[in-house]
């Protein structure tokens, strides 16, 4: 008889043994657990394939890829692998708070197919996604609205999500070099009929500045990035969510993209805009967008 698996952790790796050794630290030594790492083609300069991180541990697998497609194509690869009732997926450069299991096998049970929990940083003070997921979970806990943390959060780190409702539903992450996550999160949280939200910070968030959130962006990152937030304003706004929608750009931003990218690229920019939407309403939206927030977070606050 195979062992019972409850929790499946998948992290996609690339040039951090060092972090994901603490990451794959993180999370307790059970029967129960079991972690897959995928190396997105790490660098053998950076990477000692010999000495590999969780090598010490029978419950680590760790799946060496050679393509270099990104965390999404090797997170798909993870799923194909785990055999685990929940999934779990985290950014090899992070890792998780103390007491999280015993908080998951407290608050997890068979009806719930998406468990939600906040996170923390080591770093004071607060900045990017940190700070942008706890104001969230604090317009939550003002107005009990579900839809900010199931449709305003779309990133897989902050879920449990079940196993089998991501395979019954042919649920994949992007093979994107940017954003690879987004729609996945936000289609896992539609898809999800019973979902359960929690304030308990479970999960380091350790903003690396190597990671892609820090990568320098050039003009054809702008563009895939670009693309991806179109599409989640899509998605958004046909969910009557406008209020969580991405800033496209704005009157500073875009000449800011004229002056360091050139003319033609930016109307190349505005070109991709008008194709999913309005250029000139994204710059409107975009350029009011610190007074639309405050009135967001002022309705939301007296619901």
């Amino acid at each position: 008889m195979s062992k019972q698996i409850k929790y499946s952790f998948i992290i996609p790796h690339k040039n951090t043994p060092d972090l994901l050794q603490k990451c794959i630290d993180s999370i307790p030594i059970r029967d129960d657990i079991e972690i897959i790492v995928v190396d997105d083609n790490s660098d053998p300069d950076i990477v000692n394939f010999k000495s590999y991180p969780g090598r010490e541990r029978r419950d680590v697998t760790a799946v060496f890829t050679k393509e270099g497609k990104g965390a999404g194509y090797a997170r798909n690869i993870g799923l194909t692998k785990a055999i685990g009732k929940w999934c779990l997926f985290a950014d090899a450069d992070d890792y998780y708070s103390d007491n999280f299991i015993s908080v998951l096998d407290n608050e997890l049970d068979d009806k719930i197919e998406i468990l939600y929990f906040n996170v923390f940083s080591p770093y004071t003070p607060l900045t990017g996604r940190v700070k942008r997921i706890q104001r969230l979970y604090s317009l939550y806990d003002s107005s009990k609205d579900e839809n900010i943390i199931r449709y305003g959060l779309w990133t897989p780190y902050n879920k449990v999500i079940s196993r089998n409702m991501i395979m019954q539903n042919g649920l994949r992450f992007d093979e994107i070099t940017i954003g690879n996550d987004a729609m996945f999160g936000l289609k896992v949280s539609e898809t999800a009929n019973k979902i359960k939200i929690i304030f308990d910070q479970l999960y380091c968030i350790t903003n690396q500045p190597g990671s892609i959130t820090f990568m320098k962006r050039d003009f054809n990152r702008k563009l895939q990035l670009l693309g991806i937030n179109l599409q989640i304003n899509s998605f958004l706004e046909n969910k009557g969510l406008g209020s969580f929608r991405i800033d496209i750009t704005s009157i500073h931003s875009y000449i800011g993209m004229i002056l360091k990218d050139g003319i033609e690229n930016a109307r190349k920019f505005r070109k991709i805009i008008n194709q999913k939407t309005s250029f000139s309403r994204e710059l409107f939206l975009g350029t009011i967008a610190p007074l639309r927030r405050r009135i967001a977070y002022f309705r939301y606050r007296h619901k």
